[in-house]
């Protein structure tokens, strides 16, 4: 028990200084703050002020595939905070596999949290509400150029130099992309851009159009999404993005066999 209960320390002290924080590390290794924090005391490890986190001066080299990979997730769900002369990249999903694998390719010691699934009235319905898995990274100066480009006025634009390269496009469909059947024939592919002004969307229409792509722009409630009819630009994208890496979006490669392009949706 004490060999264990030395190894559980040990991780917690190495993962505290890489800069994952007392809250995150309670969650990781099932326990409470207070005691991840008398943890680091018992071991003579200096506790990070609040202004201290925020003015960290850490600055953590991006690849060009990783920074593809930020820039998909942040077209879907994702997003950057500032943190006064910092900042730090924030991303949830219902798929656990989704963010741990995340969590492995972006250069980050990550913070990771989660909202149990429980039962919430929506319009006076109950609607039952999945786990959803958070994970935040910590303040650091290389995402300062991210926040700038995509919150100018602290609202997520669409940068107007981004190019929808596959791998961009695979974890944008990742994040906020789904496909649906009308018919065994017929697939609808969607990509939700709600967050996003009509103007970016018919933008981010004509870049996929020079892909080769014919997406639609369909008003629903919150804003504007892009959809795909046609068989060309159905399994024309699914191609381009390439087959899925995780088990848990298998479903989303749907083809579609029809001969017409999809209607009444």
């Amino acid at each position: 028990m004490s060999n264990k209960r030395h190894l559980n320390e040990s991780c917690i002290i190495e993962g505290y200084l890489s800069g994952k924080s007392c809250e995150s590390l309670g969650v990781e290794y099932d326990c409470c703050f207070n005691t991840v924090r008398n943890v680091l005391l018992r071991n003579s490890v200096r506790i990070r002020t609040l202004s201290e986190a925020r003015r960290s001066k850490r600055s953590t080299a991006i690849s060009e595939e990783q920074r593809q990979i930020i820039e998909g997730l942040l077209l879907g769900d994702a997003s950057i905070f500032r943190r006064r002369c910092t900042a730090c990249f924030r991303m949830k999903s219902v798929q656990k596999e989704f963010t741990d694998s995340v969590m492995k390719i972006l250069p980050f010691s990550f913070n990771y949290y989660n909202e149990p699934a429980c039962t919430r009235s929506i319009k006076g319905k109950n609607c039952s509400c999945k786990e959803v898995h958070i994970i935040e990274s910590p303040v650091d100066i290389s995402l300062n150029d991210y926040r700038d480009v995509w919150y100018p006025n602290d609202k997520k634009v669409v940068p107007i130099d981004i190019s929808l390269t596959s791998l961009v496009c695979k974890y944008w469909f990742y994040s906020d992309g789904y496909t649906s059947y009308l018919n065994e024939n017929c697939v609808i592919l969607g990509l939700c851009t709600n967050s996003f002004t009509k103007k970016e969307c018919l933008w981010l229409r004509r870049k996929l159009e020079s892909l080769g792509f014919e997406f639609n722009i369909a008003k629903k409630v919150k804003g504007h999404i892009l959809q795909a009819r046609k068989k060309e630009s159905v399994n024309g994208f699914l191609q381009y993005v390439g087959l899925p890496d995780l088990d848990c979006f298998e479903y989303k490669w749907k083809e579609h066999t029809g001969l017409r392009p999809c209607r009444g949706y």
